[in-house]
């Protein structure tokens, strides 16, 4: 049994208009007999699109086609509109289809450009983690008065530290004094909260709090500049991640 060249034809047209990020080119294509499979109702052909610098990126079909033209199977996509990997069943004409086939070039399209952003939202997270978990080793403890007036002016030399950061940056003026302002807020809340909070919560707000003003980079500065400020109350926790406290990350 073999497809009608009109199929191909919608086939070609769709990925012709995936651009400009993505062209035809960057696709392999293949319209097999899928394999006999006795956990699901055999069908006549296996459409399968994948992206070819990343195979984990395709879209399969599995079908037959019905006499009134009914497209008949199952669709796995990924990535999915809404979901990594969308599978579901799908009973339809050619344009419907060719829908399917463009939301799968759009939603591939969006991930491929949106990568980098989720990589460094994992990185950033996994650091957090980190030094969340090391955190735990800290003394479940309040500061004593002396020790509050010692971390604040520690907090002080770390505002001054991260400041330096920003002003470096490449960012544009408005964009480092609306930053600059939100460290030096955060700063200011976190001294109110040193008679407040126990040693092991103070510390883990000061890196959740500044971590989500500053970037990736910079929270990895802070860790190793940080730790190094404020190694007397943290007792060496976050030194196993740190290593010399550059943060250049883990001592070996």
């Amino acid at each position: 049994m073999t497809l009608r060249a009109t199929f191909y034809d919608r086939l070609n047209d769709s990925l012709s208009k995936f651009g400009p990020t993505l062209l035809k080119e960057d696709f392999s294509i293949t319209v097999d007999q899928p394999k006999l499979d006795i956990n699901q109702e055999p069908h006549d052909f296996e459409l399968c699109v994948t992206y070819n610098y990343d195979s984990d990126y395709y879209f399969h079909y599995i079908f037959s086609v019905q006499r009134d033209g009914t497209y008949m199977g199952s669709i796995t996509m990924v990535p999915g509109q809404h979901v990594m990997v969308d599978r579901f069943e799908a009973n339809m004409r050619l344009d419907v289809l060719i829908g399917y086939i463009d939301i799968w070039g759009s939603s591939l399209r969006e991930e491929i450009l949106t990568l980098p952003t989720k990589r460094r939202f994992e990185e950033h997270q996994r650091l957090i983690d980190s030094l969340m978990d090391q955190f735990q080793g800290l003394p479940d403890e309040y500061f004593t008065r002396a020790e509050a007036e010692e971390m604040r002016a520690k907090l002080d030399e770390l505002e001054s530290l991260f400041a330096a950061h920003v002003n470096t940056s490449t960012a544009d003026s408005v964009e480092k004094e609306k930053k600059l302002e939100q460290i030096h807020q955060e700063i200011e809340a976190l001294k109110a909260q040193l008679d407040v909070l126990k040693k092991q919560g103070f510390f883990k707000r000061l890196y959740l709090r500044l971590s989500g003003v500053l970037d990736y980079e910079t929270t990895k500065k802070l860790a190793g500049d940080s730790a190094e400020i404020l190694g007397k109350f943290t007792s060496g926790a976050i030194k196993g991640y740190i290593g010399d406290g550059n943060g250049d990350g883990p001592s070996e």
